[in-house]
């Protein structure tokens, strides 16, 4: 397994190839220094004997795949709001230097869609917040929109204008694009600067 990091300087590109076997432990010192290398989930039981030595209990998946990894996206924020007890217990488990990104929950992003959900996403942030330099970006992944949804396009376009600037300052944030049309929209917020690091 390896990886492929690039630095540009002014017309040159320099790029480095990173390469380790699975059985060797991972630093965040020994890749490019903008890159976390890791993927989407550790709970998966599928991993047992795979990945995770044969017999593994679940309750140390995390702290295993660490030693691995740089890097996981949480999947698990999206059904619920992690509690406090959980989010400690990951900032225990895991080294400095790591970075765990999480999903915003589904109430925000599906249910609400944006509309009313300040106390919601307060709640998350503040959860997450516990995490302290360990806190990778937070994902805002939306429905797919379809002729059939809820609201139209130009009321979801409408919404995503309002709610993008209010996000709150400290974490960053990244939108997963799930529609082409979007890119206008975010295009035009950005040309605008209405939108600015780290939201976008």
């Amino acid at each position: 397994m390896g990886g492929l990091a690039g630095e540009t300087h002014g017309t040159s590109v320099r790029r480095t190839i990173y390469t380790r076997p699975m059985n060797q432990p991972a630093s965040p010192e020994s890749l490019h220094p903008r890159l976390h290398l890791g993927t989407s989930s550790w709970s998966s039981r599928d991993w047992d004997g795979v990945f995770y030595p044969k017999g593994t209990a679940p309750g140390d998946y995390l702290a295993f795949y660490a030693t691995r990894f740089h890097t996981v996206e949480v999947d698990a924020t999206f059904y619920r709001i992690p509690s406090v007890t959980m989010t400690k217990k990951w900032a225990a488990e895991l080294p400095a230097g790591f970075r765990l990104a999480a999903k915003v929950p589904q109430v925000i992003m599906h249910e609400k869609c944006m509309l009313g959900c300040a106390e919601d996403l307060d709640a998350f942030v503040q959860a997450m917040a516990l995490l302290g330099e360990k806190l990778g970006p937070l994902l805002l992944q939306f429905a797919y929109q379809k002729k059939a949804s809820p609201i139209t396009e130009r009321e979801f376009h409408a919404r995503l204008e309002r709610f993008l600037p209010t996000l709150p300052p400290g974490p960053r944030f990244a939108i997963e694009i799930r529609n082409k049309t979007w890119l206008r929209v975010l295009g035009q917020l950005i040309v605008a600067e209405e939108l600015e690091p780290p939201y976008g």
